[in-house]
């Protein structure tokens, strides 16, 4: 056939394609809730006549297509919500907003629709955060607890909001607020998340399979969306806890048009402290600690294709200590040693959104954000003899990453059958992974320095990304195939170039019955010092170099999943691999922060990670009584060249057995009972099991010695001591006990004549009081070594109340 043929045949095709488009029209519109004016995130708009439909996007928004002058039938439907079926005809492309109203559930029902959607294991969607019921020793219940609950998921420490995913780190889950990415979700030391229920709209979390718009970080993502504030009434809500109070508010600036939500949440422990303090007299070492939260979203409707966002965030934790003690050194010698410590740390972040339906079929967001995450450590120490400085000690240490981010995503449809996504994402980092300066001024003995190391590294990443969907077979096969690609520059280096393919298939075998695969790759350029989630230090992170290549995950999982809507159960069972390069380890043993050149050859670099499971969740519903159960087999090894000898080795996150079981029981029509009950196998850990003796010089300070005056006629400021030092030989050589625990939650909730509600809930974390191992630490007694168990959690009981008007 000849060139001229080619052609021919191809104009045929498009003159074909075009001439069914031109006989289509488009309909398309925005979901939201009829009463607050809130967008329904992945509401279902079907079509029955052709069984083909939409899911609304992040917006709210969706798009279909249907034949010129045909009679077209619409059912929208969202879960918590009452369907709305609309018939029409089809002339002339057309704009429909639906607004749905909440269903309404009798007192005497437990669950009406299900909060938490799970349609394979590699996906889970939480449809009203506000209203999880979960045992949880905090005012509210704490998302991120929630997804450590999932099959998949492994905790960190206990009580923090730490997790892994199938077999990754810590630091390589994306946490992505109102479309910014965060570096540092938690407060007390990581027990507590900085999410505010109230405040989210939805969240989805993915563990595989991910859609081409996500990347960074190469083991989970979990996309949340803040509430854009109700357009019609006001409301909110407050509660008080023993850690902590929040009080929320959100309504109309301009009904129908604008909208705003606030919500604040403060730590009550140093208030608690400062009281403690007061009753006492002379008191010499005072210690401080406070956390808060402050969420801001303002939403303005500018016309029908139009729509402003503002979103705002700050949080943090800060940590003080003051010391003064005063005594008689020697004679005619008043001696005043002062201390004070502080450190805090945390995020802010700012953004700007503008969405715009383009020509009817092509829905547009911008977004422009500016995001800031920083870490401060302060010591400072002096002595003072009758009032005059006789030795002063200062030390500051700072960490920082902060983010200008770009983002453009277009969602648009050729049909109903086949539909797009795409977008350019762009960000300049600023990286401060080390900035320390140390001075010392000394009357006596070492005299006076001043020193500093200071690293800082700018870089730029710019990603696009095309993500399909295409619905084949009546529907009952949806392929996913999306691709992001980009670059990531770092000064003066050639940067590392990132090609990120993805595939998703899932097939209906019958109206009840799905089986799916996927396949993703995921590049992350950034890590954290505190990867493991076994440290209580915040999250110190930096950036990939020369020399810390960008890690990359392979992860490939099947599934199947299966409902039985009349008896209102579900099941979702399959197996996943996980393939991980270039992964890098903190050395331990060099320190961090003491040397400016080369500060990144302080790390094992170019790692490989290998993990495997199987995976099972089901769930059952009763009118008064709901029960759900997850199970996790997996498997994580890690290996290095410079660790373990170049050996395997099983990851910190390598607990095979995973099983959490959670129930919700309606006593009466206000009380409800919850309880979860959760079981680990131990976690993997380095212990010495031989000493050998070691010679240690340690300098004598005036100020950590000031009540031994005997101490000053030493000769050498620097005397020679021997100790026995642990030597280890293998790298997570141990396992701690098995964990389990059981927790307990008792609920009362009553509505008032103005319809206020009000919460009271008795909660009981680790019920039958299960030592569980927190640390694990070695003690040499003669020659024998001997292991001790550390366990900070026992029997927990706490108490909240809170109202919602």
């Amino acid at each position: 056939m000849s060139v001229n043929k080619y052609y021919l045949l191809i104009l045929v095709f498009l003159g074909i394609h075009f001439n069914s488009q031109s006989q289509q029209v488009r309909i398309n519109g925005i979901i939201t809730d009829a009463a607050s004016g809130e967008s329904l995130i992945g509401a279902s708009v079907f079509l029955p006549q052709s069984s083909s439909g939409a899911s609304a996007n992040e917006y709210g928004f969706y798009s279909l297509k249907e034949r010129r002058g045909h009679e077209v039938t619409l059912r929208v439907s969202y879960v918590g919500y009452k369907s709305q079926t609309l018939t029409l005809l089809a002339e002339s492309d057309t704009t429909i907003n639906f607004r749905l109203t909440p269903q309404l559930m009798e007192e005497v029902v437990v669950i009406g629709d299900k909060k938490i959607e799970k349609k394979s294991i590699s996906k889970v969607n939480f449809n009203a955060p506000a209203l999880l019921e979960y045992p949880s020793f905090k005012p509210d219940v704490d998302i991120l607890n929630v997804l450590q609950q999932q099959s998949g998921v492994q905790p960190g420490l206990e009580g923090s909001i730490g997790f892994s995913v199938r077999g990754g780190n810590n630091d390589q889950n994306l946490i992505l607020m109102d479309n910014i990415p965060l570096y540092n979700t938690g407060h007390l030391a990581g027990f507590v998340s900085i999410f505010d229920p109230f405040a989210i709209n939805s969240m989805t979390f993915y563990k595989g399979g991910f859609p081409a718009q996500y990347g960074g970080r190469i083991s989970s993502v979990t996309d949340i969306y803040l509430k854009e504030g109700d357009l019609q009434s006001y409301h909110g809500e407050a509660n008080i806890g023993l850690f902590s109070g929040k009080i929320a508010l959100e309504g109309p600036i301009v009904k129908d048009k604008s909208s705003f939500l606030v919500s604040f949440r403060r730590s009550t422990i140093d208030l608690f402290l400062q009281g403690m303090y007061a009753l006492q007299q002379n008191t010499e070492n005072k210690f401080n600690y406070n956390y808060h939260d402050l969420n801001v979203k303002l939403n303005h409707i500018v016309d029908e294709k139009n729509r402003l966002f503002f979103s705002f965030y700050s949080g943090g934790d800060k940590i003080s200590t003051v010391g003064s003690r005063t005594f008689l050194a020697r004679e005619n010698v008043l001696r005043t040693y002062n201390s004070s410590y502080r450190n805090d740390w945390g995020n802010r972040f700012a953004s700007l959104r503008w969405n715009r339906l383009l020509g009817g079929n092509v829905f547009y967001n911008l977004t422009l954000a500016y995001s800031d995450f920083g870490y401060n450590l302060s010591n400072e120490d002096e002595v003072l003899d009758n009032g005059e400085i006789n030795l002063y000690n200062s030390y500051h240490y700072r960490v920082a990453v902060r983010d200008l981010v770009l983002k453009n995503d277009f969602d648009f449809a050729l049909s109903n059958q086949v539909k797009f996504k795409a977008g350019l994402h762009l960000t300049a980092h600023h990286f401060q992974p080390l900035d320390w300066e140390q001075s010392r001024v000394e009357l006596e003995g070492l005299g006076s320095y001043e020193n500093r190391n200071f690293v800082e590294l700018n870089a730029f990443d710019g990603f696009v990304y095309l993500q399909s969907d295409l619905s084949l077979l009546d529907t009952r096969l949806r392929l996913q195939p999306g691709i992001r690609a980009g670059k990531y520059f770092l000064p003066e280096s050639n940067g590392f170039l990132l090609l990120e393919p993805r595939f998703n298939a899932a097939y209906d075998l019958a109206p009840d019955k799905t089986i799916q695969a996927d396949y993703a790759r995921m590049g992350q350029t950034v890590h954290s010092l505190n990867s493991s989630g076994t440290s209580l230090t915040p999250d110190i992170w930096i950036p990939v170099t020369d020399r810390l290549r960008p890690a990359i995950s392979d992860q490939v999982s099947f599934s199947y999943s299966q409902e039985w809507e009349p008896q209102r159960a579900s099941v979702q069972m399959g197996v996943f691999y996980k393939e991980m390069q270039n992964l890098i380890e903190f050395n331990q043993s060099s320190g961090f922060g003491t040397i400016r050149e080369n500060w990144d050859e302080q790390f094992a670099h170019n790692g490989f990670g290998q993990a495997y499971g199987f995976e099972i969740s089901g769930d059952k519903q009763y009118e008064k009584f709901r029960f759900e159960g997850n199970y996790t087999f997996s498997r994580s090894l890690r290996r290095f060249d410079e660790l373990n000898g170049g050996e395997v080795f099983a990851h910190n996150f390598d607990r095979p057995h995973n099983i959490t079981l959670t129930s919700l029981v309606r006593l009466n029509q206000k009380t409800t009972l919850s309880l979860l009950w959760t079981y680990q196998t131990g976690q993997p850990m380095t212990l010495g099991t031989q000493t050998y003796n070691a010679i240690n010089n340690h300098r004598i300070s005036l100020a950590n010695y000031a009540d031994q005056p005997a101490n000053f006629d030493l000769p050498n400021p620097n005397p020679t001591f021997f100790e026995d030092v642990l030597l280890v030989r293998d790298m997570n050589n141990y396992r701690m006990p098995d964990y389990h625990r059981l927790d307990l939650a008792l609920s009362h909730r009553k509505r008032w004549r103005n319809n206020w509600v009000r919460t009271f809930s008795v909660n009981v974390y680790n019920a039958y009081n299960r030592q569980n191992a927190y640390f694990i630490y070695t003690e040499k007694t003669g020659e024998s070594i001997s292991f001790r168990q550390f366990s900070l959690f026992p029997i927990l009981p706490t108490v909240s109340y809170g109202v919602k008007f």
